[in-house]
């Protein structure tokens, strides 16, 4: 009678103690962190395959004469197939490209946001490429906040794949809209691979 006594008090304990555990887990998942992606068409995989688009992606070049290559491109790619390209083998003082996107929906107003993105460079020599995050009231037809990495960091050369970030501190409370760009700077020559871009924020489950 007393070894099964000592047997249900063992069982009870064991499940107390699970119990505890599972509380204890679902508690901190509910607590954790979680990511929210604001980019569409991240991966660069979605698009007009006759036209040769990106969906969600705008890309310009300015002046619109100069020659500067912006593509939808099979030709390089960090996953799965397709990447945002963009080349030049003349020099210019002035002319630059960019690849774009614009949120105008869920802005996280007064949270930390966070641009990441793999990029990939052929002989890119001169000023080389940069990134930038943008938020705008457009209401107001202000800029009230950007983050860039020209003058802060070089990205350019021959590299293979690489991530890289910039973060922006607490989007301004009145902006309604953010921007994110993917630079080719004037006095640039060579050739940058853009892939699997992320703008996110966190929140708590």
């Amino acid at each position: 009678m007393m070894k099964k006594n000592y047997l249900v008090a063992a069982i009870s304990i064991t499940f107390l103690l699970l119990s505890c555990f599972l509380n204890y887990s679902c508690k901190k998942e509910v607590d954790y962190p979680d990511q929210v992606q604001m980019l569409q068409n991240a991966e660069m995989e979605l698009g007009d395959f006759v036209k040769l688009a990106p969906m969600y992606w705008y890309g310009s070049a300015w002046p619109v004469d100069a020659e500067l290559d912006l593509k939808w491109s099979d030709d390089m790619y960090y996953s799965p197939e397709r990447s945002l390209k963009m080349s030049s083998s003349v020099s210019y003082d002035t002319a630059f490209a960019y690849w774009t996107q614009i949120i105008s929906y869920a802005i996280p107003n007064n949270q930390n946001i966070k641009l990441t993105i793999m990029i990939k460079t052929e002989d890119l020599e001169g000023s080389g490429i940069a990134m930038l995050i943008r938020a705008d009231n457009t209401r107001t037809q202000s800029v009230l906040a950007f983050e860039t990495t020209e003058g802060k960091m070089d990205i350019k050369g021959t590299f293979d794949w690489t991530e890289f970030s910039i973060e922006m501190n607490s989007v301004p409370d009145l902006t309604n809209r953010i921007y994110v760009f993917f630079i080719y700077l004037p006095k640039t020559t060579g050739t940058a691979y853009f892939d699997n871009a992320e703008l996110t924020y966190m929140v708590s489950k």
